[in-house]
């Protein structure tokens, strides 16, 4: 501020010179509109005080009145889901953050799979990310927890210089009447949140809502693999229709689809003590095929090769040497107790799969005549899928 306040004022000199006679008419001109554009600044600043106010102490007028801009969803599965996700993550070891300032969230009836954090760290998250996702938790958790990235990083205060430029301060000076008022602070609120969705955060910033929410989601114990997952399926729908990616999407202030992909696969695999590998839909392990995925449903065979890295990334997280071997357990290969996969048409067996995990990992194939399934069951094991 001090050194464009600075260059104004020699903008003033240059124009109007050392002289004391009085100005020309195209010198007064001059003068009203350096007047103007100091006038500008002024607001400029009295208007950055605002949107801090805005995001501290007005949340719950922010909330109530983005909600009835946007539109509430009432999908009781959806909103289920994302209670459950903020719940998990608010607690978690590793994101005190989070709850530090808690945001209030709502689903927006959208069909389109995008979402926005505001001022006033509010946070609206589309019905299509449900549906897109196929209401996985374990992708629309990435979603959700990018959101509280922006939040917690502050990047709606770090970007006020582009959210609120001068030209558009020039349009608030003709509404400065006196004190500003609270619907005044909300109309404000909602421009720079019309603004942020229009032109999207910048690209390092996108990138560290985008780390940030892999280590919320994955302290809250979601699939590291989700993240990966959840954006090769908005790849599938919107990397040839860039007309139609908005805010979070905008290939204008964001990386591609295909970058973030490949950020999060080496995410995952840091995770995985860089054990688990994902090259399309093939999942090795410590550099030796496991798996081809093959799709099913409306899952993408690579949505379920990031999904079955990061059961694997997970084990090898918590326990870089698995003591045991992988076993099948009613058609699912486990490993240290955790589901990996259900193979389905088209993939190996699920005898397979641990034959090959094993042969990795080193311990010796299991005999035959004596499946791993048969093996006896824990004692006050509650053998539940999470």
């Amino acid at each position: 501020m001090k050194k464009l306040c600075a260059t104004l004022i020699l903008v003033v000199i240059f124009n109007l010179g050392f002289g004391f006679a009085s100005p020309t008419p195209a010198r007064a001109d001059t003068f009203d509109a350096i007047l103007d554009v100091l006038d500008a600044v002024s607001t400029y600043a009295l208007v950055r005080e605002m949107i801090k106010k805005t995001e501290f102490t007005m949340q719950n007028q922010v909330f109530q009145e983005t909600k009835q801009n946007f539109g509430v969803s009432r999908d009781v599965a959806a909103n289920d889901m994302l209670h459950r996700i903020f719940t998990r993550v608010g607690v978690a070891p590793g994101n005190e953050e989070v709850l530090a300032r808690p945001p209030s969230y709502f689903i927006i009836p959208d069909g389109s799979i995008n979402g926005f954090r505001s001022i006033g760290n509010v946070i609206g998250i589309n019905l299509g990310v449900f549906h897109g996702l196929g209401f996985n938790e374990d992708m629309v958790a990435f979603i959700v927890t990018h959101e509280i990235g922006h939040g917690t990083k502050q990047h709606s205060l770090r970007q006020i210089e582009g959210v609120l430029p001068l030209k558009v301060v020039a349009q608030l000076i003709a509404k400065r009447y006196g004190e500003y008022i609270p619907a005044y602070q909300l109309q404000l609120a909602g421009l720079v949140l019309l603004h942020i969705r229009n032109s999207g955060y910048s690209v390092p910033f996108e990138y560290e809502a985008d780390n940030t929410g892999f280590e919320y989601a994955v302290n809250a114990g979601y699939n590291p693999g989700g993240a990966a997952a959840a954006f090769v399926r908005m790849k599938l729908f919107y990397e040839d229709k860039p007309d139609l990616l908005r805010a979070l999407f905008n290939p204008r202030t964001h990386p591609t689809h295909q970058q973030r992909i490949e950020n999060f696969s080496s995410k995952l695999t840091a995770y995985s003590g860089n054990n688990v590998t994902v090259n399309g839909t093939a999942v090795n392990v410590r550099g030796r095929l496991l798996l081809n995925a093959r799709p099913i449903g409306a899952r993408l065979a690579e949505e379920r090769a990031f999904l079955v890295a990061g059961n694997l990334a997970r084990v090898f997280h918590q326990s870089p040497r698995p003591t045991e071997p992988a076993t099948v357990e009613f058609g699912t290969l486990k490993l240290a107790g955790r589901t990996i996969i259900t193979p389905v048409p088209g993939e190996p067996s699920a005898e397979e799969l641990q034959a090959r995990l094993n042969a990795v990992l080193g311990f010796p194939a299991v005999a035959p005549g004596m499946p791993a399934a048969d093996k006896p069951k824990p004692l006050n094991s509650h053998w539940i899928e999470l």
